[in-house]
């Protein structure tokens, strides 16, 4: 999961989870990045210029971003706040989460994002939620039918 499933996911529906002991992390077999806040400016906006400046300071201003991830248990966008670690060590997992995601960050492509992801794993997640279930039989049948349904949904796409 994410940096931000520590604190906002596994902590916020285990309560047992914040007395340490019952969770651990480690390192995927493969790196991925899943999320983030995305800011825009509306193009006919009648306040570009203090939409921009509000866009700097919540997004590029290192101490309004340390303020933010230290009250919000939230994992920074910053390389010296990252490398400062957090100031204690997460209860959860028992480790300094800033520090233990910071090797991983240089390896963060955010080219290969496309405008077709969202639907793709919301497609996922409808799929296995039913395989979950017993809607699918076999792995492979949930696979074809998740290959099926974005077939379905995403036509100018190939699916192999």
């Amino acid at each position: 999961m994410s940096a931000m499933g520590v604190p906002w996911i596994i902590n916020s529906n285990d309560t047992k989870a914040a007395n340490g002991g019952r969770w651990g992390i480690t390192t995927a077999p493969f790196n991925y990045f899943w999320g983030g806040t995305w800011m825009g400016i509306y193009a006919k906006s009648q306040q570009q210029d203090l939409a921009w400046e509000f866009v700097k300071f919540f997004t590029a201003n290192k101490d309004t971003l340390k303020k933010w991830a230290l009250d919000n248990q939230d994992f920074p966008n910053n390389l010296d706040i990252i490398a400062e670690g957090a100031p204690s060590d997460s209860k959860v997992v028992g480790t300094n989460l800033f520090k233990f995601y910071q090797p991983f960050v240089k390896d963060i492509n955010g080219e290969v994002l496309t405008q077709y992801d969202d639907i793709i794993e919301r497609t996922f997640d409808d799929v296995m939620t039913s395989y979950l279930a017993g809607k699918y039989k076999t792995k492979d049948d949930m696979l074809k039918a998740f290959k099926d349904k974005v077939k379905s949904n995403l036509k100018d796409i190939q699916v192999d």
